[in-house]
């Protein structure tokens, strides 16, 4: 990030990847009943939690930073115009 002078990082809400699915997938009854308090993951990746340690690896150690999940920005903010010019130029 510093190196292309960002100072911030956020990954926005995207209502497109939401879902009610939590991010264990246990039926014990104390899960459960605390399923609304638990994380919740989206249905496409980088939101999506496989529990499969291989392909969380391969997707933490190889995946793309610079995808449309994360918006990169320089003293706080951006527009996401601003922000495709940023990544065309990068």
């Amino acid at each position: 990030m510093s190196s292309n002078g960002y100072t911030t990082c956020v990954a926005p809400h995207d209502p497109s990847a939401a879902t009610d699915e939590g991010m264990l997938n246990l039926t014990s009854g104390y899960v459960q009943r605390g399923a609304a308090f638990m994380p919740k993951q989206g249905s496409r990746s980088p939101w999506r939690v496989h529990q499969n340690y291989i392909l969380d690896l391969a997707e933490m150690g190889y995946g793309k930073v610079t995808d449309q999940a994360l918006v990169f920005s320089r003293n706080g903010g951006t527009t996401p115009q601003a922000r495709e010019e940023e990544l065309v130029s990068a």
